[in-house]
């Protein structure tokens, strides 16, 4: 019984390590910060200097001391080049598409902060021409936030 146990939590924990995490329909946006991106995002959430701490490491809002507030916004315009089995080419940008972001933080007594953000992880907008070869599977498609 205990070798039958240990094989199935071995299993077990074999099956877990080889998923990966299941996210919404749309890309993958990690402009959670203006500040952010200007560092490529290098310590994101432990360099003291910038909100978005409450999204990447909430830990490191004790870095950020007193009452702050920050807010931001960049563009993401997709390109999106397709060529079909025949030839034909589209490419599909539609728009720019805002993703914006704040967060609040603040520290309540030495032990204790509050934090508060919002912000767009997922988002896309495309449109490609009713016409065009593949139109059967979509023309176009937009969302921002969590798409489905």
């Amino acid at each position: 019984m205990k070798n039958a146990m240990f094989k199935f939590s071995a299993a077990l924990t074999l099956a877990a390590a080889a998923t990966s995490a299941a996210y919404a329909g749309g890309f993958m946006l990690t402009e959670q910060s203006v500040a952010g991106l200007g560092r490529a995002y290098a310590g994101s959430g432990i360099v003291g200097d910038d909100l978005s701490a409450v999204w990447y490491n909430p830990a490191g809002m004790v870095l950020l001391p007193g009452t702050q507030f920050q807010m931001g916004s960049v563009m993401a315009y997709l390109d999106l080049d397709v060529e079909t089995n025949k030839g034909d080419t589209d490419n599909g940008a539609k728009h720019g598409v805002p993703i914006p972001n704040m967060f609040f933080t603040h520290q309540m007594n030495e032990d204790m902060w509050f934090g508060f953000g919002i912000t767009v992880p997922f988002g896309m907008a495309t449109e490609y021409k009713r016409d065009w070869e593949l139109a059967d599977h979509g023309m176009n498609g937009e969302c921002l936030g969590f798409c489905v």
